[in-house]
């Protein structure tokens, strides 16, 4: 019998999972535990175990009974006893009276004499291992502990076990709530799916539907062709018949996951009363376990999906190339997926409900094109068949699989067809885009070719102020002559007088109207502005201002809804000149800087093998990315296809308007490991900048050249460039290159929102295009890009 000196009971009877507590919590003795509608436990660590009890229990009232030291005849207590009372197990005293719970057990007051017998209550504890100071809980001695067998014990609210399990009623349940938030993973992936308004991927829609329609029997096998129109024809062809296998690789999943829920059905049907297992199943079609455990999982996300959006769900994510992504095995992809679903199905508020209504307009569009080759794509289960087009059936069917997860809430009312424009893709393909006609103004302005500051080492902040305090009095010119004429009188004597500033606003170009797309559907008209470009006296073009078309700016606009589904909280209100104020910078680029050059190295030596004494990072011999373009590639690829429109229409006019600079920046870009693809080319990566106000600098770092493309909501943040005495307003949809390592700029304060993309390439890069930093003897090169100046 355990014996406790300081409670009112003695217990006769220990189970080995009360016995064994101190090896499963590593909490203590336990030299008691009476269970009633009070609850008394011992443990000879008194402080984590009251703490571990409060927090799992914190309605219950502890009291503590210390060992006694007095000098009083009564016994002394010889450890710590800790009690709590829990009024939810009020009733559990009447219950044990009543012997309905577990084995009866023996109790006895602690004197010798007469024993009364009652009954033990079953009771189950879910606890974590306590919490220390800068360690982490260790869940492997996290266990359930109670008194009695397993078999009766029914569960109310959090872990806590008080009887046989009884059917919950409604009482103090509402239905207003709202459902869980979306989940940062799962933005990401909607915003993926809405690549598919993308040019490229849009196109790519195009020609899956016309190869559903038409399918090819086959292709010419590669015999080294050296004509490369018919190369390529050839890659577009296997490149939309791979959409079209991976389309049907996913049907056949979904198919396989309704095959393995009717075999399930087909049993209980039968009178089995547990679900047969999926190894089972694999087992009985010899196959081995984990690939049909692989096919059997993605299946199932990708049913969840189409849950939520519709069979038609599979031609965007075969277009996109999203499967993987979508059936990737990390450890949150249940919850995204699901959060995902929950997401298109249900149609939130907030700011998602704007990505989430285009694709429903893709959707739409997918469904109101007929497509007779997916009439053949045809799914069962038992008695149940439907197709893509079978909506109401799909949904009937795929909502009653068992896939261990909550049902989706009821389809929103924006799912609603009857009254809503299908969305067409848009069929402008990326070379239709035409350059701006450019005007150009020549003044006698001789921009120096340095990198020196116009102000000492400390002052610069100081010196920015007084700056953005005389750009107040900039002048304003009225049209684009009355800025050219000024420009011209400012810049006479070959400097900028400082401290002299004029603005400069887009909207004094005139329009100019162009026609897109004349190859397919629809032809586009619509107005775009002309380039201006500033030259100083040698012919360096040390300004260009490009301006989108208006269609474009919109486009370009509601793609930061994007944007901040996948970089939340970052696009938003804020004031420069409140205190705390910060901004954040995220890079995605490539950088040669503090790289290990290969000057002087012997040519009869593997690089692997060479080294000057000192630690080396292979790695650093060549170009690499920048931590977020590794740390977060997924979101890299995402902004970068949101943003592929303006980084098309910058290519193509920057090209037109200033080549020289062109050529300039681009050796780099053409130069990177593995020939990866720069999405800003020519320049080798872009800054993506929130909510930033610089203080006056020139960017030493860069290869001469920067190009800005502003996005603004708001007043201020203006940009200004000292020795032109330029005050650029940067408007949404604004683009300006300029040679950013020669030109002091700064910005004035805002309020608004506001954010940049800073598209650069790193100086250091001109070494690896040159002559791969020294290492010459060491890659595979055919001739130097180019010569420095």
């Amino acid at each position: 019998m355990a014996h406790c000196d300081s409670c009112h009971y003695s217990l006769w009877w220990m189970p080995p999972s009360i016995q064994n507590w101190q090896q499963r919590w590593g909490w203590g003795n336990v030299d008691s535990m009476v269970l009633s509608s009070q609850i008394r436990v011992q443990f000879s660590n008194k402080k984590r175990t009251r703490n571990a009890m409060r927090q799992q229990w914190p309605q219950a009232h502890v009291t503590v009974t210390r060992p006694s030291t007095s000098q009083s005849n009564e016994p002394q207590t010889k450890k710590t006893c800790i009690k709590w009372t829990i009024p939810a197990l009020g009733p559990l005293s009447e219950a044990v009276a009543a012997g309905e719970y577990g084995p009866p057990l023996d109790f006895s007051t602690s004197s010798d004499e007469g024993e009364d017998e009652a009954d033990l209550a079953h009771a189950h504890k879910k606890c974590d291992a306590p919490k220390t100071k800068g360690k982490r809980p260790d869940r492997r001695n996290a266990t359930s502990v109670h008194v009695g067998t397993d078999a009766d014990i029914g569960y109310i609210g959090r872990g806590v076990a008080i009887g046989p399990s009884t059917p919950q009623t409604n009482k103090g349940w509402r239905t207003d709530g709202t459902g869980p938030p979306v989940t940062l993973q799962a933005g990401i992936l909607l915003t993926q799916l809405l690549a598919i308004f993308s040019d490229r991927h849009s196109t790519s829609l195009v020609a899956l539907i016309s190869y559903l329609q038409d399918p090819l029997k086959g292709h010419q096998p590669l015999s080294g062709k050296t004509d490369m129109r018919a190369l390529i024809a050839d890659l577009l062809i296997l490149e939309t018949s791979a959409h079209a296998n991976d389309l049907l690789y996913m049907c056949k999943l979904i198919q396989l996951v309704l095959n393995v829920d009717q075999i399930r059905l087909d049993f209980t049907a039968e009178g089995g009363k547990r679900n047969p297992g999926v190894g089972g199943i694999a087992a009985d079609y010899d196959q081995p376990i984990r690939t049909f455990q692989h096919w059997h999982t993605c299946g199932s996300r990708l049913l969840h999906l189409c849950c939520a959006g519709g069979m038609h769900m599979l031609l965007i994510i075969a277009c996109l190339g999203l499967r993987p992504a979508l059936t990737n095995s990390y450890r949150e992809a249940v919850k995204d997926i699901n959060s995902l679903a929950d997401a298109i199905h249900e149609v939130s508020e907030g700011k998602w409900k704007p990505l989430v209504h285009r694709l429903i307009g893709g959707i739409h569009y997918l469904q109101s094109t007929p497509i007779p080759a997916l009439e053949h794509y045809r799914f069962t289960r038992g008695n149940d068949e439907f197709t893509f087009t079978d909506t109401k059936k799909s949904d009937s069917v795929l909502q009653s699989v068992q896939t261990n997860l909550f049902t989706l809430p009821s389809r929103a009312p924006d799912w609603n067809f009857d009254h809503s424009k299908p969305w067409a893709p848009n069929f402008r393909q990326r070379k239709s885009i035409q350059p701006a006609e450019v005007v150009i103004i020549r003044t006698a302005l001789k921009l120096e070719r340095t990198s020196v500051l116009p102000f000492s080492k400390g002052q610069q902040k100081e010196w920015t102020e007084q700056q953005r305090i005389l750009t107040g009095n900039s002048v304003v010119p009225n049209n684009f002559n009355e800025f050219r004429d000024k420009l011209t009188d400012m810049h006479k004597t070959g400097t900028c007088p400082p401290g002299q500033y004029i603005d400069l606003d887009s909207d004094i170009m005139e329009g100019q109207a162009f026609k897109y797309g004349p190859r397919y559907i629809f032809i586009l008209i619509f107005l775009t502005r002309k380039t201006l470009v500033i030259e100083d006296s040698t012919g360096l073009k040390v300004l260009t201002l490009m301006t989108m078309p208006d269609d474009m700016i919109d486009r370009f606009d509601n793609g930061f809804d994007n944007i901040d589904a996948i970089l939340p909280n970052e696009f938003c209100w804020d004031d420069s000149t409140r205190e705390g104020y910060s901004y954040s910078c995220f890079a995605y680029t490539w950088y040669y800087r503090s790289s290990e050059k290969g000057h002087g190295s012997p040519a009869g030596a593997h690089s692997h093998n060479l080294h000057k004494g000192v630690k080396v990072n292979h790695q650093q011999r060549t170009p690499y990315s920048s931590i977020n373009t590794v740390q977060k590639a997924m979101e890299f690829e995402t902004i970068s296809e949101v943003f592929s429109e303006a980084f098309d229409f910058q290519r193509v006019n920057f090209q037109h308007a200033n080549p020289e600079a062109f050529e300039e920046v681009r050796p780099f870009a053409d130069a990177l490991p593995l020939n990866s693809a720069s999405p800003c080319y020519p320049f080798a990566g872009y800054m993506l900048n929130f909510r930033v106000v610089t203080d006056a600098h020139k960017d030493a770092l860069d290869a001469k050249w920067c190009l800005i493309i502003f996005v603004k909501r708001g007043f201020g943040a203006e940009l200004c460039l000292y020795e032109l005495g330029v005050k650029v307003k940067g408007k949404t949809g604004n683009m300006l290159a300029f040679a950013s390592r020669w030109t002091t700029h700064f910005n004035t304060h805002f309020q608004g929102q506001r954010c940049t993309l800073v598209l650069h390439t790193d100086k250091e890069g001109d070494d690896w295009a040159e002559d791969t930093g020294g290492w010459a003897d060491h890659v595979a090169r055919h001739v130097r890009r180019y010569a420095r100046d």
